[in-house]
């Protein structure tokens, strides 16, 4: 059974610009400096409603983007976060795989949630593919606002 809600990340968030920043570590030659903006657009999400009728714990919040730049597609991204806990905010923990042209980026953390969708949050960078599969690093996403919402990635490989 599926139901929509507000309190979820994909329900919460339907667009997203996202900074990608690579900053030069002191003292390790193989890091390098990269940084690029992507837009996340919607193209679907969905609440899985699970356990207890209504936003319970165990509910699953699952999205799909398309990612851009420059209003070009570079990639996509699918992610998902699970309802742990449900009082006048909500706590869950998500994850993310951006699809990009050079490899995978993948990140996780918990997130807190109310009538408005997702607050800031901080997600770690837990691995990827292909150049990002020695990515650690944060995501952090600003409080919602209107229109576009920042998300500023900074990863290390």
């Amino acid at each position: 059974m599926t139901t929509k809600r507000t309190l979820g990340l994909g329900a919460g968030i339907t667009v997203i610009a996202a900074t990608v920043a690579t900053p030069l570590l002191a003292g390790s030659a193989a890091a390098s400096a990269h940084s690029f903006t992507v837009r996340m657009h919607s193209l679907q999400d969905t609440s899985v409603d699970n356990g207890a009728k209504g936003f319970s714990p165990g509910d699953d919040d699952v999205q799909a983007t398309r990612l851009t730049q420059g209003g070009k597609t570079v990639g996509w991204e699918a992610g998902d976060c699970l309802t742990a806990r449900v009082a006048k905010t909500a706590d869950q923990v998500c994850r993310f795989v951006f699809h990009l042209p050079k490899g995978q980026l993948v990140a996780s953390g918990a997130v807190r949630s109310g009538p408005q969708g997702p607050g800031g949050f901080t997600m770690a960078i837990t691995g990827g593919t292909g150049t990002y599969s020695s990515a650690r690093g944060e995501i952090t996403k600003a409080s919602a606002s209107q229109g576009a919402v920042p998300v500023e990635v900074d990863v290390r490989y």
